[in-house]
């Protein structure tokens, strides 16, 4: 649990490594387990985590960390989507949703968000500029470029997506731009990295 999005950026080590280079075996900082795992579906972490990607069943299938075949697990995916769709929708009370689409190019997701969840507030940024007309309300778009920092107070952010950029960021920019993608995203908020 992320208690301040800012203060785990700054303490958080988030180093690249190529793609061909394994973690180290005690590498254990970036895995995030459900505490309501079944014993098999626990031993299957286990088996997973120790590097063994066959299948402890025998069924033939690959396990992964997060299997998405055990109940807790889809129960966990439901609760992540209806978690944002009420975040988004305003069924909280309170303030309105703050969105960030990071490299929102000519900014479709943020425009087709802002019309379906309207109690929500969008800003995509992006490198380039586009000519938008007849903006809804609740989206705005700004140049801001992620690599260099983002001028957003810590903690901003309630939702922070950013889609297709895996191949956009040089290796060695990836870890300031999780950093940043931290930092600015609300305690309880959610990133969302789609590729």
């Amino acid at each position: 649990n992320i208690q301040d999005g800012a203060t785990f950026a700054k303490e958080t080590n988030i180093t690249a490594m190529p793609p061909s280079t394994p973690a180290p075996a005690d590498d254990t900082r970036n895995l995030f387990v459900p505490t309501d795992l079944s014993a098999a579906d626990a031993a299957a972490v286990a088996h997973a985590a120790a590097g063994d990607d066959s299948d402890s069943s025998g069924t033939g299938v690959t396990t992964y960390m997060l299997n998405s075949g055990t109940s807790s697990e889809r129960n966990r995916l439901h609760m992540q989507v209806r978690g944002r769709r009420s975040l988004l929708q305003g069924d909280g009370g309170g303030d309105r949703a703050r969105v960030l689409d990071v490299g929102c190019g000519p900014g479709h997701w943020s425009l087709d968000m802002a019309k379906a969840f309207p109690k929500s507030d969008f800003v995509g940024v992006d490198i380039a500029t586009y000519d938008h007309h007849n903006l809804p309300p609740n989206v705005t778009f700004e140049i801001k470029d992620v690599t260099t920092g983002l001028d957003y107070p810590d903690n901003t952010f309630d939702l922070v997506h950013q889609r297709s950029l895996m191949l956009g960021y040089k290796a060695e920019q990836w870890p300031l731009v999780l950093k940043e993608l931290i930092r600015v995203t609300k305690p309880g908020g959610y990133i969302q990295l789609v590729e």
